[in-house]
């Protein structure tokens, strides 16, 4: 029941511009977002990846929201107004075999992600990163060994401690995309909540 979620992210849509608009007309209740394939590979019978992110019209009609371009891999939606301002991250990697790398690497996906990310943060975002990364990242620690410190609220000057629960994995495998991922969670001081958190 989608109804339900203020927010909805999808990937891999496969769908053309078209396509995509003509299924957000029967999708009552929300805004969609979207990023999809100019156009499909020759003998292709659909067209590849695509990114779509549903706000619920009441959060649009109350809030800033708009989408902000990166790259074909990646769908940044942020939505704001005086007290609050998220900006959220809608990926689609591609296994590291695909031939879009042959176009841009994915070393430089990764980086753009995290510019990006840093960017949002530094305009005064709380961002969340989500999507298919085809990443396996095993038990590789996501977080700085003195992240579970004190961080300032931003209402006043108390320190409150952060604690952040350890992470599981059934899955031990490790590949490129893991690595990257937890790399890029080092870097903007975020976490994967898979693992740590229960639904």
């Amino acid at each position: 029941d989608y109804g339900s979620n203020d927010i909805l992210l999808i990937q891999e849509t496969w769908l053309s511009e078209f396509e995509i608009k003509k299924c957000l007309e029967q999708i009552t209740g929300f805004t969609g977002f979207y990023k999809c394939k100019k156009c499909k590979k020759k003998k292709a019978r659909r067209f590849s990846q695509g990114l779509l992110v549903l706000v619920k019209d009441y959060i649009v009609q109350n809030f800033e929201v708009k989408s902000v371009d990166i790259n074909e891999a990646i769908l940044n939606v942020r939505i704001a107004d005086d007290s609050l301002k998220i900006s959220i991250f809608n990926c689609y990697f591609p296994p590291s075999n695909s031939p879009v790398y042959t176009e841009q690497s994915y070393e430089d996906i990764f980086e753009q992600l995290e510019m990006s990310i840093k960017a949002s943060q530094e305009d005064g975002f709380t961002c969340i990163t989500a999507g298919d990364f085809n990443a396996k990242t095993g038990l590789l620690p996501d977080v700085m060994e003195d992240m579970n410190e004190f961080v300032e609220m931003p209402e006043n000057e108390d320190m409150v401690e952060l604690s952040i629960p350890n992470r599981t994995n059934v899955d031990s495998v490790i590949n490129d995309f893991g690595v990257y991922l937890v790399n890029l969670c080092k870097a903007t001081n975020m976490f994967i909540v898979n693992g740590r958190f229960s639904k």
